[in-house]
């Protein structure tokens, strides 16, 4: 009921404006259309699924991703084709849209975009070397590349590379949605000592209080197909490492027989290069991401992170794979 009596309220707003006075400009006047999300939110489900102990209902988790899309489009729809349009959910996989017909030429278009690219391929390269050898001049310690500038840096990188290359993960997300790369290790260092009396004996033992510490890469993206083949990148890159050799404090203990000991503890410094920002790259282009490594004079990590259509991509590599063939 709360829905029909929404609607009859859009229809009201859509069918009954004020007068427009000759000074004013021309407002392109509300028109009232229902959007079917069908595809859209089952895939959405099964690239998010809910937990399996969710307290929701499947009608609440259903109602939720279509609301997803609703926010989406609030969220991206450009400023200059007037007021934010009013969406209201009719059912789990359809709202209605109360909006300008250039408002809805843009959510038609937003839509086909989700359709044509049903997911995002991400490229990505973590390399770790001498500073000369990775791109200079780099804005806040990144800078975005076109895809002929990719291609430059790749092939210098394979032609004369004297580093290390980490890794090279390529991530296939679902469009709108989300994909964490981690290869995060605890490393065990002594923090402190305690006392433990044991029998027989009575003998008094020294334990070691241990700390977990944790180190390597994390890479979390989430994507989003806008119009004119765009995508909506959010990026959120962390590096994290313990700065070696540990700095070490001794300490000299006394035991309850009188006898004293003397024990290492460490006290580890942590080292982060990090970066969490919103891009918008067209599909083929790339982002770039240096940062020097503190306790390593000269030497740098870089992060290069490529936006890709599977299908184009698929057909690149099939050509590239025909013409070495004899």
């Amino acid at each position: 009921m709360n829905s029909i009596a929404l609607v009859f309220g859009l229809i009201c707003t859509a069918f009954w404006q004020s007068p427009q006075t000759p000074a004013e400009a021309p407002v392109q006047e509300p028109v009232l259309r229902v959007y079917d999300l069908a595809d859209l939110v089952n895939a959405q489900k099964m690239a998010s699924p809910a937990p399996e102990n969710s307290s929701e209902t499947k009608q609440e988790n259903l109602a939720a991703e279509t609301q997803i899309w609703g926010e989406r489009i609030l969220q991206h729809i450009p400023e200059g084709l007037g007021k934010d349009p009013e969406i209201v959910p009719m059912t789990h996989n359809q709202f209605v849209v109360n909006a300008n017909q250039r408002q809805h030429d843009w959510i038609a278009a937003f839509f086909q975009a989700q359709r044509r690219h049903p997911a995002i391929l991400l490229e990505s390269v973590f390399l770790q070397g001498a500073r000369q050898a990775l791109p200079d001049h780099l804005e806040n310690g990144w800078r975005m590349l076109t895809a002929q500038e990719i291609d430059a840096y790749e092939k210098r990188w394979r032609e004369s590379w004297k580093g290390d290359l980490l890794m090279a993960p390529h991530l296939l997300i679902a469009n709108g949605g989300q994909a964490v790369l981690e290869t995060m290790q605890s490393v065990s260092v002594v923090r402190d000592w305690q006392f433990m009396d044991t029998e027989p004996g009575p003998t008094t033992l020294l334990i070691p209080i241990l700390e977990q510490v944790e180190e390597g890469l994390r890479l979390d993206c989430e994507v989003l197909g806008l119009p004119g083949g765009t995508i909506h990148l959010e990026l959120e890159f962390l590096h994290q490492r313990l700065q070696r050799p540990l700095q070490v404090q001794k300490r000299h203990l006394r035991l309850a027989n009188g006898a004293s000991q003397t024990v290492e503890q460490a006290e580890p410094v942590v080292l982060q290069a990090t970066l969490e920002s919103t891009f918008q790259l067209p599909l083929g282009q790339g982002l770039l991401f240096v940062t020097e490594l503190a306790d390593q004079p000269g030497q740098s990590m870089a992060v290069l992170v490529k936006v890709l259509d599977p299908a184009v991509q698929a057909e690149a590599n099939t050509r590239k794979g025909d013409s070495k063939k004899p």
